[in-house]
């Protein structure tokens, strides 16, 4: 599995903040820095495949607006988009 794919496999069930996907990722042992994984997450925010659910009603523009929110603040979930997408990536090939 890629970046990319862990990413979204670490939030399949469940919603998770980025502390609990790092921890994940580390667990496959998949490479990953900081940055890029904040790259990639603001890129599937924008993409629409994930969204924020923790705080309610945010938008990863608020970070900017406050001092106290962080991107660790945030809890992200797969969207129906997020979902078909892993799906696509976890169906079993055919032998």
């Amino acid at each position: 599995m890629n970046l990319r794919e862990s990413v979204l496999d670490a939030i399949v069930d469940d919603s998770e903040s980025i502390i609990q996907i790092k921890n994940y990722l580390n667990y496959l042992g998949i490479p990953f820095t900081e940055k890029l994984l904040i790259d990639l997450i603001l890129q599937l925010l924008n993409e629409s495949t994930i969204r924020i659910v923790y705080p309610p009603n945010s938008t990863v523009h608020d970070n900017e607006k406050a001092d106290d929110i962080t991107i660790a603040d945030y809890w992200f979930e797969l969207t129906e988009k997020g979902h078909k997408e892993w799906e696509n990536i976890n169906r079993p090939t055919e032998v």
